[in-house]
C-alpha cells in the first residue's frame, strides 16, 4: 500500500469516550449511552475518513488517578453503536486466556451482522495482570505458553468463522430444507489447550472472516501475527513480514501535526497509522479531524466492508478450498 492510500484507526481505552465532550473526563455511566452525543461523535469520525475504532478491553475498570472508570464490553457496545453509522469499523479485542472461542467467535459474527460486515477482531496475546488477579488460572502462563494458546484460539475462531459455508442456508420451501448440510461442518479440534466440536451456532455473517488484528511487541508476536493476523499494529518498526497489512500505533498528545504523522509512518514502512486517545479522557474530535485532513487515505465506497476498506482480499473458506479441490 502506497503513501497515498493509508488506513486510519483510532483507538480507545472504552467505548464511553464517544459520549463525552472533547478533552474533559469522561461521563458517569448515567451519561455514558447519549445516543445523540454518541452519533454525533461518529459522524465527526466518518466525516474525517476514520476507517475504524478499536476498542480495548480487560477484566476491570479504568483507573485515572483516584477516579475508577468502568467500561462496556466491546462486543455488546459495537453491535448497539453500529446501528448509528454506516462506514466506520468496529474491531473489538479479547484476550485469549480467559474466554472461550467458541463464544468470541458468535460474538464477533453478531457484531459483523449488526455493522453489516464491519467488524474486526484484535487478539490480545495472553492474560493481564488484571485478569490474572480476577479471573485467572491463579498464576499467569508463560509466554511460550501463552503465544501457543493464543494460536489454538485463532485457529478455532477461524475454523467455527468458516464452518459454515456461502450458500449454506437455502431456505428451499418446496423441499421443506433450511440447510445445505454439506456445507455446514464440524470443525473436530483438539489441540493442547482446547478442544472443541462446533459448528459455530451462527450462520456465516457477511465478511465470513472479519480480519484480524494484533499488536506486536516483541518476536513472540511478531510470530503470531504472521500466522494469524491480516493487520499487525506495532509502536515502532511496523515491518512485519507476511501480514497484509500493518499499522503503527501512535499515542495522541496534542503535539502532532498531519505532516509529523505522515513522516513517522514512512519512515516505520506502515500501511497507515492507530491514533490512541488518552485514557480516561473523552475523544479529542476536532483533533482528529484536523490531522486526518492532512493525510492521504483511502476512500472506500459506501457499503464497503471492513475488510474492503482496508484493502483485504476476501477471506478464502478453508472448507470450500478443500472441497473444490
Amino acid at each position: 500500500m502506497s503513501m497515498a492510500d493509508l488506513v486510519l484507526g483510532v483507538a480507545l481505552a472504552t467505548g464511553y469516550a464517544l459520549a463525552g465532550d472533547p478533552g474533559h473526563p469522561l461521563p458517569d455511566t448515567a451519561t455514558a449511552f447519549d445516543r445523540h452525543r454518541m452519533r454525533t461523535a461518529l459522524d465527526a469520525l466518518e466525516r474525517a475518513g476514520v476507517h475504524f475504532l478499536l476498542l480495548d478491553d480487560d477484566f476491570g475498570p479504568l483507573q485515572e488517578g483516584d477516579r475508577w472508570i468502568p467500561r462496556p464490553d466491546p462486543t455488546v457496545f459495537c453491535s448497539f453503536i453500529a446501528q448509528l453509522c454506516t462506514r466506520i469499523g468496529f474491531v473489538v479485542t479479547t484476550q485469549t486466556a480467559q474466554l472461550e472461542p467458541f463464544h468470541v467467535a458468535k460474538h464477533l459474527q453478531t457484531v459483523d451482522n449488526a455493522s453489516h460486515g464491519r467488524a474486526g477482531w484484535s487478539v490480545r496475546v495472553g492474560q493481564s495482570a488484571m485478569a490474572v488477579a480476577h479471573i485467572g488460572r491463579g498464576t499467569k502462563m508463560s509466554a511460550q505458553d501463552e503465544l501457543a494458546e493464543a494460536g489454538e484460539f485463532a485457529d478455532v475462531v477461524t475454523k467455527l468463522w468458516d464452518s459454515w459455508e456461502a450458500g449454506a442456508v437455502i431456505r428451499d420451501v418446496e423441499r421443506g430444507l433450511y440447510l445445505d448440510l454439506d456445507r455446514v461442518h464440524h470443525i473436530n479440534f483438539r489441540g493442547r489447550f482446547l478442544s472443541v466440536r462446533g459448528p459455530s451456532l451462527h450462520p456465516r455473517s457477511p465478511q465470513g472472516r472479519p480480519p484480524i488484528f494484533t499488536r506486536v511487541v516483541d518476536a513472540g508476536t511478531a510470530g503470531f501475527a504472521k500466522d494469524w493476523a491480516d493487520v499487525a499494529i506495532a509502536a515502532d518498526d511496523a515491518s512485519t513480514p507476511g501480514t497484509p497489512r500493518t499499522l503503527l500505533e501512535i499515542p495522541l498528545t496534542g503535539r502532532e501535526t498531519a505532516a509529523s504523522l505522515r513522516e513517522q509512518v514512512s519512515a516505520a514502512g506502515a500501511d497507515g497509522l492507530v491514533l490512541v486517545c488518552p485514557t480516561g479522557r473523552a475523544l479529542p474530535l476536532s483533533a482528529i479531524a484536523e490531522l486526518a485532513a492532512g493525510l492521504p487515505l483511502r476512500q472506500p465506497p459506501l457499503g464497503a466492508s471492513l475488510r474492503e476498506a482496508l484493502g483485504l482480499d476476501v477471506a478464502d473458506n478453508q472448507y470450500t478450498r478443500a472441497r473444490r479441490a
